[in-house]
């Protein structure tokens, strides 16, 4: 039951542009992917970006059913690496609608393009370590 209410929630949440239009956890409970054909797919063998995406909509989904009726923040570290503009124009639209839905979205990234979306943006400086003793310092 909770394999599928998250297989339903990835499959909502997934940024494909519809060539992977659901998700299912299959043998040994391992991701795979319907492409449009009807056809699925190991995650394992899809691309890095796109594996990227499904993760990040999997989380999302875990995110949304563990915190029932509560709208508790969504954390989340460098979700859309490497990303072209397409895919980035959809995740901005969806982290809207989760914002709409009163949720607070926490982004961290050093993608300079998230900072046109309108939102609160902070620039924090990179630590810095000393090569003597590798422990941390301010930069």
């Amino acid at each position: 039951m909770i394999l599928a209410a998250l297989e339903n929630g990835v499959s909502e949440a997934e940024n494909s542009g519809g060539r992977f239009p659901q998700v299912r956890f299959g043998n040994r409970r391992r991701m795979e992917a319907r492409q449009a054909d009807g056809r699925w797919v190991d995650a394992s063998r899809l691309s890095g970006v796109t594996r990227n995406a499904l993760h990040l909509a999997t989380r999302i989904a875990v995110a949304e059913g563990v915190s029932g009726d509560r709208a508790l923040p969504l954390v989340l570290d460098e979700p859309c690496a490497a990303w072209d503009d397409e895919r980035l124009a959809a995740a901005h639209r969806a982290f809207s609608a989760l914002a709409r839905g009163g949720r607070q979205v926490i982004l961290l990234s050093a993608d300079e393009r998230l900072a046109s979306w309108g939102c609160t943006w902070a620039r924090l400086p990179a630590p810095s370590v000393r090569e003597s003793d590798g422990q941390r310092k301010a930069a």
